[in-house]
């Protein structure tokens, strides 16, 4: 393979790897933004479970206040029954009683479904303690693991664009030109691969001659649909197609 198309190769290698690099630099504020999210989430949900649970714990104490005056009256009801001495009075305080009875059910039914939410909303609080308990811890991990990353990959992209620079001044200029001007056009991919007599970028079957001309890689030739510059690794030995 000629020397200018196996410095184009390793151009691309490095840019692929450069823009690589560059994207997994910029999607890091996101990564960290969804660590923080996490626990900001947490911290959420465990604020509102408390909040639910203090709620219940007013309205049961209401309640148990409320039923134990109700149970008064109604004891203290039972008691004037006995003291009576007209029917009119009997009767009425037979209502008083009843009604009294009434509010003392309606109150013990009450009291039991927030004594069964109390169980509900503590398992609830305590669970969330414990995701919110993982997820802080996590996201200082993330946090200090996604900057080691950053920084390593700030430091190889500093390394390739260095051996990207000394590799350009090696570069015939006009094998250079016909890659910058490739890569602009196609997002950064000047290169592709030709094999079994197709393009691999563009998949259309290349001329039998520019195919010969790829496998010989004795200067740079294109794919006449895509304009990529094609190459067959020195590795492969396929044979070459019939005419």
């Amino acid at each position: 393979m000629e020397p200018s198309l196996e410095h184009l190769i390793r151009l691309q290698e490095l840019d692929d790897g450069i823009a690589r690099r560059r994207l997994t630099v910029a999607a890091l504020p996101d990564r960290l933004a969804a660590c923080e999210t996490h626990v900001a989430t947490a911290e959420t949900v465990l604020a509102a479970g408390r909040e639910r649970a203090t709620h219940n714990e007013t309205a049961r104490r209401a309640c148990e206040r409320d039923l134990a005056a109700a149970q008064t009256r109604l004891s203290r009801y039972k008691d004037q029954l006995m003291a009576v001495k007209t029917n009119r009075e009997y009767h009425a305080m037979q209502h008083e009683i009843a009604a009294a009875q009434e509010e003392v059910r309606v109150l013990e039914d009450r009291l039991l479904e927030l004594l069964v939410s109390h169980d509900d909303l503590a398992a609830a609080v305590k669970s969330a303690e414990a995701e919110l308990d993982a997820a802080r811890p996590y996201a200082e991990q993330e946090r200090a693991a996604r900057t080691a990353e950053a920084t390593r990959m700030e430091e190889e992209i500093r390394s390739a664009e260095a051996e990207r620079a000394r590799l350009v001044t090696e570069l015939d200029p006009q094998a250079l030109a016909l890659y910058t001007r490739v890569a602009e056009r196609r997002q950064g991919q000047a290169l592709a691969e030709a094999r079994d007599g197709h393009c691999t970028a563009c998949h259309v079957r290349l001329r039998p001659v520019i195919y010969q001309e790829a496998r010989r890689g004795a200067r740079p030739v294109q794919c006449d649909n895509c304009n990529r510059i094609l190459y067959v690794p020195s590795q492969t030995t396929e044979a070459a197609p019939q005419k």
